[in-house]
């Protein structure tokens, strides 16, 4: 049995940097937990279109694509090198 587990990170794009990570499943009672560590009471927040994010952050705050991910997706690729 394989057991995928992910690294949740939280970056600031205007300080350009990891403000706050986590390892654990990719399901909601993970991402709620995340959420609950970093709070989302004046974010914003750029993600790929998981489901989980939809029930868990207010609309108005959630901005899905690609068009603002590239910091995120740079960090990830120094992370996995």
């Amino acid at each position: 049995m394989v057991r995928q587990i992910r690294i949740w990170k939280a970056y600031d794009l205007k300080a350009r940097k990891i403000i706050h990570w986590m390892i654990g499943k990719r399901d909601k009672e993970t991402l709620g937990e995340f959420l609950d560590e970093i709070g989302i009471e004046g974010r914003d927040f750029v993600t790929d279109d998981y489901e989980a994010y939809h029930h868990l952050i207010p609309a108005y705050q959630l901005f899905t694509g690609k068009d603002l991910t590239y910091p995120i997706e740079q960090d990830n690729s120094n992370t996995r090198h």
